[in-house]
């Protein structure tokens, strides 16, 4: 009894490597320490600042649940009772290597798209057809004046995008019965066409509430005042600024799910999950860790994709380190939330009440836990571009 309990002690510690590790790093980079206490502070003026990833995440991670798991399997959510893992599976090696590009992943979000705004894309490209508060025809002006030889087709791709956003989540939920009444294949190729277009807008629309919430970051740091509305208008117009870097970094993914539409069995599809998930996914989010400064200074400042790649070049000359150890410390933060879902779910079961909480608990603190990196990712970015010219509010 007594050598399970150490054990289980063990285990538990072993569990909490990534918090501990945190921890000794917020003790040596006093950067690091102040612009979490001044992002926490940022968070507690401006709530919107952690409500809006929190409702992205919940919202993201209640439809996968619904979608994946109980709808198409009518499977029984119930609850299984306590059971003790194989002590022969390498379990908890596995909890610590399956969950590390994911949390890389969502800290290189961070720095570019903060949250996956699928399914409620759906509710905002509605909004977006329907130019509610002036949000289409305020992008479609903003687009034309940057881009005044192509400005009118990217402002209709953006409208067909919308649609398919609106469409998505319609379609992947009557999925399996549409692949009932006819070819599988056929319903799977409109899906994936849906899917490839609707990924355009939710990319968009993730980088533009990227837009707004470091500039309502941004703003806290400068005590300016502001109107919320006028600060949605303002996002818009500086999304033109980030166009370009948008669809750098996005031409990867819309390519992969682009390549799908010509697939013809299930073995293609198997062998373009294990690129994506064993070459793609963390290439790409290296890369998007690299170039972490690139979009904000894209946010906050006139300059051209050029310059502003030129500037990133630069912090990374100046400071490398304090660049470093704040993305060391936001991996570790979010490693250690996907480590204690992982073993969670592995010892109580992933279809049972304890496992989906676990993984509603688990979106809703990611999300808090992304505001709070943002706002502090925004106040140690200020410190140092305090002497560039910044965009007027």
């Amino acid at each position: 009894m007594k050598d399970m309990m150490s054990l289980a002690s063990v285990s538990f510690l072993l569990f909490l490597v990534p918090l501990l590790a945190f921890v000794c790093l917020l003790k040596c980079s006093r950067s690091l320490k102040e612009s979490l206490h001044y992002g926490w502070k940022c968070l507690e003026r401006y709530p919107d600042l952690w409500r809006i990833p929190l409702l992205f995440s919940l919202s993201y991670a209640i439809f996968n649940i619904l979608a994946y798991n109980v709808v198409p399997d009518r499977m029984g959510v119930h609850f299984n009772p306590w059971r003790n893992p194989d002590p022969n599976a390498p379990w908890i090696s596995k909890a610590f290597l399956e969950t590390f590009w994911p949390a890389a992943e969502n800290m290189s979000g961070v720095f570019n798209y903060l949250v996956a705004t699928f399914p409620l894309s759906c509710v905002i490209g509605l909004a977006y057809l329907l130019d509610i508060r002036g949000i289409r025809s305020e992008l479609h002006k903003t687009i034309r004046r940057r881009f005044p030889r192509f400005g009118f087709f990217i402002a209709l791709g953006i409208l067909v995008t919308a649609l398919a956003a609106l469409l998505k989540p319609v379609f992947f939920l009557a999925l399996h019965p549409l692949a009932k009444q006819s070819s599988g294949w056929d319903i799977l190729r409109i899906g994936n066409v849906v899917g490839t277009v609707s990924f355009l807008f939710e990319y968009l629309l993730a980088t533009f509430l990227q837009v707004y919430l470091v500039l309502m970051a941004f703003a806290w740091v400068r005590d300016l005042h502001f109107d919320r509305s006028s600060l949605l208008h303002l996002s818009l117009r500086r999304l033109g600024y980030v166009l370009k870097w948008i669809a750098l970094i996005s031409l990867p993914g819309f390519l992969i799910l682009a390549a799908s539409f010509f697939f013809t069995n299930t073995r293609s599809y198997e062998t373009l999950n294990d690129f994506v998930q064993s070459l793609m996914i963390p290439v790409f989010t290296i890369v998007t860790l690299v170039m972490a400064s690139v979009q904000i200074t894209l946010t906050l400042h006139n300059e051209s994709l050029h310059q502003a790649i030129a500037d990133h070049f630069h912090f990374l000359h100046v400071h490398f380190w304090d660049m470093v150890l704040f993305a060391i410390a936001g991996i570790l933060l979010f490693w250690q939330l996907k480590i204690l879902l992982y073993v969670t779910q592995l010892v109580f079961g992933i279809y049972t009440v304890t496992g989906f909480s676990a993984e509603l608990l688990e979106a809703a603190l990611r999300g808090l836990l992304g505001g709070w990196l943002l706002a502090g990712w925004v106040c140690l970015y200020r410190h140092w571009s305090g002497g560039k010219s910044k965009i007027p509010f």
